[in-house]
């Protein structure tokens, strides 16, 4: 096994259990849409790629396919990555934003 596929193992368990708790802990037809995407975005599950503590997981961004698969089998509201802010303005302060920007305008923009 290669480092790469040994990473890619590793980024597909952490979002397969990181997915796995957050339902078990949050049904998506039981919940505010609002409220339940702020919590995906809590557990890392807005932008699978992004950092930590930023609405990712720091994976690979392939990853986020299977988070929204997932969550669109559980009853969740899909989520439109071809939006503005889905697709450019999120990506753009996540990689040229300051912490603060960051945490200004992510978890709004994502929820």
């Amino acid at each position: 096994m290669t480092i790469t596929e040994a990473r890619s193992d590793a980024d597909t368990t952490l979002v397969t259990e990181t997915l796995d708790a957050f339902l078990a802990e949050h049904d998506p037809t039981a919940m505010d849409d609002i409220e339940f995407r702020g919590a995906r975005y809590d557990a890392g599950l807005a932008w699978v790629h992004f950092p930590k503590g930023f609405g990712g997981l720091g994976v690979r961004p392939e990853l986020n396919k299977l988070v929204e698969t997932r969550l669109k089998e559980a009853g969740a509201k899909p989520t439109d990555p071809s939006t503005f802010f889905m697709a450019l303005a999120g990506p753009t302060i996540v990689t040229h934003g300051s912490d603060e920007a960051k945490e200004r305008f992510l978890r709004p923009m994502f929820t």
